[in-house]
């Protein structure tokens, strides 16, 4: 290490011990990554930290040597390191035994030999089942190192901050007695959900006498585009579609259809989504096949179509702790074959799952309270 970066690792490492402090392990969000719920996910606990010097650790780096990279605004440095660089690994570790107190967020960010540092507390944000993401995939071997990474998670974490019931649900009766961690359930949440001074309609208007239906996100295959795309050729005549991804191009290389009028496709930033899109949306497309990695998930969409009051079409409700709070929904089943709700049925299930939404964000705020809690009990 030459003297600017000894010096730099130095100055870090001092911040550490003497301020309230946190190391997250996690790539940085930018307001470009916040279209990604995992992101929104990644914001959303660095507002819980809001009162600490924190410190980012992550492998997301265009060097050979370690960077640390200074955001004053946010009381932030960001440490960029090649996790094969054991030099490198050796300095992060230093910088982990000094804080004390890492977060990881997901699986994917934990590593085994976190829990061999002496005297650090390791707090784990669990949203998302990583080995069975693996295994869909057919990414076999990572499906392995991350359940046994996950083995030890749920025995030596000091606490699993988990996005949905469901997912503690899940790894409790995965691991029977092995699961030895303090939970916490804390849903994904964004600030702008709890502004109920936000004013959406209550009816929206119809566009030529049709309701405009939305979808928002990527275009990975488990979100089911081909799926989506069929069923908006099926129904092009009932509605009018407006889909927001982050590369239109890719949207249109999967569709094997003539284009349609009524058909928008574009990239919109997360602020802009929700003041064009949002606000005129009666129906917002969720479909996601009935398997554990989706049964466990907290989509950062839904809670959206909530607080727009846009009723989700869905393949499977079985989407996180959702229908368990009572979330009301439309079939995909139903919609393409026509049977598209009143405009009453529309605004009443809009009115019930504002209350799920209150509930959700109760859940959040109740989980931040006891994390807070727990978390300043156990400072160094």
């Amino acid at each position: 290490m030459n003297k600017i970066l000894l010096k730099q690792f130095l100055d870090v490492k001092r911040r550490l011990v003497e301020n309230k402090s946190i190391i997250i392990v996690a790539p940085y969000f930018t307001e470009e990554r916040l279209k990604d719920g995992y992101y929104k996910r990644v914001k959303a606990v660095d507002e819980l930290f809001k009162d600490f010097y924190k410190v980012y650790v992550t492998y997301e780096t265009k060097s050979n040597s370690i960077v640390f990279e200074e955001h004053p605004e946010r009381n932030t440095t960001v440490v960029r390191y090649l996790p094969g660089s054991k030099k490198q690994t050796a300095t992060i570790a230093l910088l982990m035994i000094a804080c004390g107190r890492i977060y990881c967020h997901s699986v994917w960010q934990a590593k085994k030999k976190f829990y061999k540092l002496p005297g650090v507390k390791v707090y784990v944000d669990v949203h998302g089942v990583v080995p069975e993401e693996e295994t869909l995939y057919g990414r076999y071997e990572d499906a392995q190192m991350y359940g046994d990474v996950e083995e030890i998670t749920v025995q030596k974490a000091e606490c699993l901050i988990c996005v949905t019931n469901k997912i503690k649900e899940h790894l409790q009766k995965k691991y029977g007695n092995k699961f030895k961690a303090k939970t916490i359930i804390m849903p994904i949440f964004d600030t702008n959900l709890s502004q109920y001074d936000i004013k959406v309609p209550k009816e929206k208007k119809f566009i030529d006498n049709k309701p405009v239906v939305i979808y928002a996100g990527g275009i990975m295959k488990w979100q089911k585009i081909e799926l989506m795309q069929a069923s908006i050729h099926k129904c092009i005549d009932a509605a009018n579609y407006i889909v927001c991804c982050p590369n239109p191009k890719e949207f249109w290389a999967t569709w094997e259809y003539s284009k349609p009028k009524n058909l928008t496709v574009s990239s919109k930033s997360y602020q802009d989504l929700c003041k064009d899109v949002y606000m005129k949306a009666h129906y917002g497309y969720v479909l996601r096949d009935d398997i554990t990695v989706n049964n466990v998930a907290c989509p950062t969409k839904i809670a959206d179509y909530f607080k727009y009051r846009i009723v989700p079409i869905v393949s499977s409700p079985k989407i996180g702790d959702f229908v368990d709070l009572g979330m009301k929904y439309i079939t995909l089943d139903d919609f393409n074959s026509g049977k598209l709700l009143s405009k009453n049925q529309l605004k009443e299930i809009a009115d019930n799952n504002e209350n799920v939404l209150k509930k959700y964000v109760d859940i959040h705020e109740k989980g931040k309270k006891e994390f807070i809690k727990m978390f300043n009990e156990g400072e160094k």
